[in-house]
């Protein structure tokens, strides 16, 4: 009976320190607004919207596009549904639920969730 109460005591200590969180492909899932990274550098306004099968739309100012996502540990990787042959990636650290940073070697975005 000890060791039950004591394996239900640290499941509970787990899931209060963070260990119960949902994975990446759930937390992910809805719109983030930040500054994305061009090729050259420069850092434009965007919203991200991840949808649960798998897709995405970006928006930047009047362009949108689709592309397609996926998770591999803590990395996105993203298929820009124009330029399929080179993928992008981000690693994803979650800052809150609704703040997440996202790196790619040495360029780091902080991207908010947009309320619905």
């Amino acid at each position: 009976m000890k060791k039950l109460v004591s394996f239900v005591l640290l499941l509970i200590i787990l899931a209060a320190c963070g260990g119960g969180d949902a994975p990446i492909e759930e937390r992910i899932i809805g719109e983030w607004s930040g500054l994305q990274t061009s090729t050259n550098g420069e850092e434009v306004p965007a919203t991200w919207e991840f949808l649960e099968d798998g897709t995405m739309i970006v928006k930047i100012g009047t362009l949108s596009y689709g592309a397609e996502w996926s998770v591999e540990g803590n990395r996105v990787n993203i298929a820009a549904g124009f330029d399929p042959a080179n993928p992008t990636y981000r690693d994803v650290e979650f800052v809150s639920d609704d703040v997440m940073r996202l790196t790619k070697e040495d360029i780091e975005e902080t991207w908010s969730r947009v309320e619905e």
